[in-house]
């Protein structure tokens, strides 16, 4: 008997001896948790079915009774016709009892939930028994039972992302991972969110759309603001001590040093996160505006912002020595137009008309300002 489970489609074959004929049963599926009923059908043994000719053919004949008080008794029937009224008159078995209703829990699994045809059982994923231990962690909902479950919701995502639905998985929650801690944990959501926007923008963006507040996108594009700061304080610095053992020019010697001194740590790391704030609110405007020239039924600023915001997951390429930073600009270039093409909605001619211009004018600025500091 295979059963499959009408939430997340999991299914696996049961022998048919541990299923007994007639009863209910609620199975729970171990991959969504899902509870749902199951009912194997009875088999009618041959001294239960009725002869074929136990009843009359006509639908609305009836089992002869006794003459009401009043009515005259039909007389005895033909000699010939005999056999035929005592075949007539055998009592019909009466039908199987119900089952206790102890042990009908549910209604039956509708027709359907048994799959004639699935995959090879190496690529099915089948039903496992529960490990009772296991189970009752997480009734209990001690610190192993919570990262069981965190464990579940994280397979639950993965295998979601790896289908690229149109929609979101029944049960997961809206939103990037970041902005669900308590469903996918601390370090899983943050490697999830991570992992989506920098192999799987596709998906990642589409399910963008929430009701969350925006603080949480601006605290993962704070966050890592300063992982690029301090990556690019320590490749900067190491360049510049280099520069101080080598030199010989007196006047690069002192420009060196100013540098080292202006780049103060403490400084930096209280005015990275006003700078990032000030920086993402900035750029999402420039992105809105552009994008409301040749679009304005599908602008949208809230999740515009949340797309820069979660763009910046590029910025971990910055640990890469004096190249990263430059990747990672790159990068986040096409996250942030991936993202807001599949997040608003919006073509992708559209959406170069509308981003193409901006690139430039940015392109322009920053070689300007690389010119200014060379100098």
């Amino acid at each position: 008997m295979i059963i499959q489970c009408p939430s997340c489609r999991y299914s696996r074959e049961v022998p048919d001896s541990s299923l007994r004929p007639g009863r209910s049963y609620k199975i729970t599926c171990p991959k969504c948790s899902t509870e749902f009923p199951f009912s194997m059908p009875a088999e009618a043994s041959p001294a239960d079915v009725p002869p074929a000719d136990a009843l009359p053919a006509e639908a609305d004949a009836r089992m002869p009774s006794e003459p009401a008080e009043g009515t005259p008794a039909s007389p005895d029937p033909a000699p010939s016709e005999a056999p035929q009224a005592k075949e007539q008159e055998k009592p019909v078995p009466d039908p199987a009892p119900a089952a206790p209703a102890a042990e009908q829990d549910d209604d039956p699994l509708p027709e359907g939930a048994v799959i004639p045809e699935l995959p090879a059982p190496e690529e099915n994923h089948a039903f496992r028994e529960k490990d009772p231990a296991e189970s009752q962690e997480k009734k209990d909902g001690g610190l192993l039972g919570k990262w069981l479950q965190i464990r579940d919701n994280l397979r639950r995502y993965d295998e979601s992302q790896e289908r690229d639905e149109d929609e979101p998985s029944d049960g997961l929650p809206d939103g990037a991972p970041w902005e669900n801690p308590q469903y996918y944990g601390t370090f899983g959501s943050f490697s999830r969110t991570m992992l989506g926007v920098l192999f799987r923008p596709r998906s990642f963006f589409r399910h963008l759309r929430c009701s969350n507040p925006v603080i949480y996108p601006i605290f993962f594009y704070i966050l890592l603001s300063l992982f690029q700061m301090l990556c690019n304080r320590l490749w900067t610095m190491d360049a510049l001590r280099s520069i101080t053992r080598t030199a010989t020019d007196t006047q690069s010697l002192a420009l060196a040093e100013t540098i080292m001194t202006a780049m103060n740590l403490p400084l930096m790391v209280l005015f990275t996160p006003f700078f990032s704030i000030f920086q993402v609110v900035l750029l999402a405007g420039l992105y809105h505006l552009m994008i409301r020239m040749v679009s304005p039924d599908r602008a949208d600023f809230t999740l515009t912002l949340r797309v820069i915001c979660y763009s910046a997951a590029p910025c971990i390429l910055c640990i890469i020595p004096y190249f990263g930073s430059q990747l990672a600009t790159v990068w986040f270039a096409v996250s942030s137009f991936i993202g807001c093409m599949y997040a608003l909605g919006v073509s992708p001619i559209r959406m170069l008309g509308a981003l193409l211009p901006l690139y430039i004018i940015l392109l322009v600025f920053l070689i300007q300002v690389a010119h200014i500091m060379a100098l």
